[in-house]
Parts: C-alpha cells; sequence; structure tokens
C-alpha cells in the first residue's frame, strides 16, 4: 500500500511499499468555496454487463517499445500533438508517437506529476511548488503559472475550467482556461493517503478522496454526488461507464454513468493505481506488481496481464496504443494491442 504522507526536504509523498512515485509538496493558501453533502450512495450488487454484439475471443496485447528519458518520468498524458511526459528534474517532454522519441522538452516547475490539455494551452501541475504551469502546445514556450492549493498532483479540463485535484488538502481548485485566474476553490473532503486523482466529462468532474469519489457539477462547483468506494484511484470515464482502480482491493470497480450504481467489480493485480480506456478494453496498472491488467469492457473480464516493470503509476491510452510512465526504468512503455 502507499506509504503516509510527510514532508520532508525536497521530496514529500512517498509510495514506499512498492517505490513507484515521489512527490514533494509544499503549502498553499485557499480561497473560500462553496460546500455542499448529500449522502453517498449504497452500493449495489455487482453484475457482468452482457455484451450487445459477437466478437471472437480478444488476444493479450504486448509491449513493442520503450520511450528512454535522461530524467524519471512521473506522468503521461496524450494530446496536442502527442504524449507528453512530465518528468523528475522539473520539465515536461512532448513525444511523437511515431517515432518514439522526445520532440522538445520545457520547464516548468519543480516535481511535476500531472499534464491537461485546453486548446493551445499544455497545463501542467507542479507538485513542489504548489502551482500549475501553462506551457503554449505548439511552441513549447512557458506562458503563466498560477498558485493553487496544497500538493497538486493531478488536472481535468471541463467546462471551461482546470480543474486541479491538490493532494495534500481537501479542495480541488478551479482556474479559470482562458485567463490563468482561480475561479473556485471547492472542498472535497479529506485526501486520499497517496496521490489525489481526477477525471471530467460532460456530466460534471470526478475527484478520489480518502474512501470515496465525489463529482462536483461544473456550473454550481457544488458537490452532487458521493460514491463509496475503497481507496480508490484514477478513474476514467467511457461513453456509458465510470472506471476506478481500489488500490486496497486489488480491483476495478465500474459504475453505470446513467443511474451511479455500480455493475461490475473486476478482480486486476496488486494495488492499482490508474485506469485507462479505449473503444474495447479497460487498462489497469498494477503498481504494487508491475503489470497491467488488460479488460474486456464488453464482457468485464479479464484478457490478461502485461508485464511493464517496477515503480509504475499511471498509463493513458493514444494513437492506438497504451503509454505508461514508468519510473524505475526511466522509460514510457509502449503497449500495443494486437
Amino acid at each position: 500500500m502507499l506509504g503516509s504522507v510527510a514532508r520532508p526536504n525536497g521530496i514529500g509523498i512517498v509510495l514506499a511499499a512498492v517505490g513507484a512515485v515521489v512527490v514533494g509538496c509544499g503549502g498553499g493558501d485557499q480561497q473560500p468555496a462553496v460546500r455542499s453533502a448529500p449522502p453517498i450512495a449504497p452500493p449495489a450488487a455487482p453484475r457482468i454487463v452482457s455484451p450487445t454484439t459477437w466478437v471472437s475471443h480478444p488476444r493479450l496485447a504486448r509491449v513493442t517499445a520503450r520511450v528512454h528519458l535522461r530524467h524519471g518520468p512521473t506522468s503521461v498524458r496524450f494530446g496536442s500533438g502527442g504524449l507528453w511526459v512530465t518528468r523528475d528534474d522539473g520539465r515536461v517532454s512532448l513525444v511523437d508517437v511515431r517515432s518514439n522519441r522526445v520532440l522538445r522538452t520545457t520547464r516548468t516547475g519543480r516535481f511535476p506529476v500531472g499534464v491537461a490539455f485546453s486548446g493551445e494551452g499544455v497545463w501542467v501541475a507542479n507538485s513542489q511548488d504548489d502551482t500549475v504551469s501553462r506551457v503554449d502546445a505548439r511552441t513549447g514556450r512557458h506562458l503563466q503559472t498560477v498558485k493553487v492549493g496544497d500538493c497538486p498532483t493531478d488536472l481535468a479540463v471541463a467546462s471551461g475550467a482546470v480543474w486541479v485535484a491538490n493532494g495534500l488538502d481537501d479542495t480541488v481548485t478551479r482556474v479559470d482556461a482562458r485567463t490563468g485566474h482561480v475561479a473556485a476553490v471547492v472542498h472535497v473532503g479529506a485526501p486520499p493517503t497517496g496521490i489525489r486523482t481526477i477525471t471530467a466529462g460532460p456530466d460534471g468532474v470526478w475527484v478520489t478522496g480518502h474512501d470515496r469519489l465525489v463529482r462536483i457539477d461544473p456550473f454550481t462547483n457544488r458537490i452532487v454526488e458521493r460514491l463509496r468506494v475503497d481507496s480508490p484511484s484514477g478513474p476514467v470515464l467511457t461513453h456509458d461507464s465510470l472506471w476506478v482502480a481500489s488500490q486496497d482491493g486489488g480491483t476495478v470497480v465500474r459504475f453505470d454513468r446513467r443511474t451511479d450504481r455500480r455493475v461490475a467489480l473486476v478482480r486486476v493485480g496488486s494495488y492499482p493505481t490508474f485506469v485507462a480506456a479505449d473503444d474495447r478494453f479497460v487498462w489497469a496498472l498494477n503498481n504494487g506488481e508491475g503489470t497491467v491488467t488488460q479488460i474486456d469492457a464488453l464482457t468485464d473480464r479479464v484478457v490478461g496481464k502485461i508485464p511493464i516493470g517496477d515503480r509504475a503509476y499511471q498509463l493513458v491510452v493514444g494513437a492506438g496504443a497504451v503509454w505508461v510512465q514508468g519510473y524505475g526504468r526511466r522509460a514510457v512503455v509502449r503497449i500495443d494491442p494486437r
């Protein structure tokens, strides 16, 4: 499991048990926020979702390439022209997914650990500075730095705003994507023991807490839903579902986006920390054992596991492949479905 949050000089949050990612965090001022506390939605018994069309038995994907970096990658995101990789030396790199080579590198802030995209802007969470940086996607030029909450660890974009998950306080910071001004600070409850993660879609912004997922209405900045999940992490939205890893449970939980009811529980591997999805599969990164579990989203059944190496925390889907941040080997691992 994740180690406890600490504040040493330099690097702070330590995923100690498996040595996954190290994040250093500072302190930041907060602004008044809107609060709301609806009841926690009770869980429903899991069920298997049947496929609507017949397909042949899927084949297990495989590692096809590794993008080696001079410094340790801390997160990966796909968008705005390619694969963006934050690094522990305070920089973000753009990778060409056709050649698997680094095209450009930009300095941002201390220990960046998350990326999101809005128009031509690439937003980066700098965990040790309590800031987010905006970078021009076309030129790589650093445009702006915005002060946010205590130890930002992930970002998402929705409704013209960048939503920043702060890992060491109970807030999410809303930043206007056009001006870079802080528009609101939403109190979402106690942070998890590791890295707070976030995702967004048309129906709201979902953020992880200590033992639940909360949904923020981007029109009111209020919490409108709370779903109980044991040690949730790395949620992802598909057209009909919300998928989230349960770290301590070694499972991925599937919720119906229309009803918010739990419809499936898939056992994956040791300490899953992040989930990604494409048109057919859901991919869970098992931090505790250095594997990625491939799940058939039509049947909620596990296809198999792909070894990727130790100290990996995050993954993303893009350009027909799955990209995994590999901190131990200073590389991004590319997985291609067969």
